[in-house]
């Protein structure tokens, strides 16, 4: 098992899972998980969002395997601020 931390940017928050609240929190993932792993237990429309994927501020895909440790972004396109 591993721990990542997400922080989730503006309007992705709407689609956080039910128990999933705020926008940065701490995930405990089966060993070996990749970002898509990751993204389908935090968002209930796995297949739409997010379009950007940073870890450890360097841009990302969902094919990454994730390391304890690692700190995911997640933004939409249409992200400001």
């Amino acid at each position: 098992m591993i721990k990542v931390s997400v922080k989730v940017h503006q309007i992705l928050k709407q689609f956080l899972s039910e128990n999933k609240k705020g926008n940065t929190f701490d995930v405990i993932l089966k060993d070996n998980p990749t970002v898509k792993d990751l993204i389908n237990i935090i968002f209930i429309f796995p297949d739409e969002y997010p379009n950007i994927i940073l870890i450890n501020g360097i841009m990302g895909n969902e094919k990454h395997i994730l390391k304890r440790g690692d700190k995911i972004s997640f933004y939409s396109r249409i992200s400001g601020g």
